[in-house]
């Protein structure tokens, strides 16, 4: 079994969250490292 904590995911999508838009900056920032890695950028 495999546990996933999905709680930045919700938060980056619900913007009443109290966390949103914490969430929002740190999903984009992981999505930036993740999408320049895979195309091979030396960050």
């Amino acid at each position: 079994m495999i546990f996933v904590d999905t709680g930045a995911w919700f938060a980056s999508v619900v913007p009443s969250d109290s966390n949103h838009q914490k969430a929002v900056v740190l999903l984009t920032k992981v999505s930036f490292l993740y999408i320049n890695k895979k195309e091979g950028a030396n960050l």
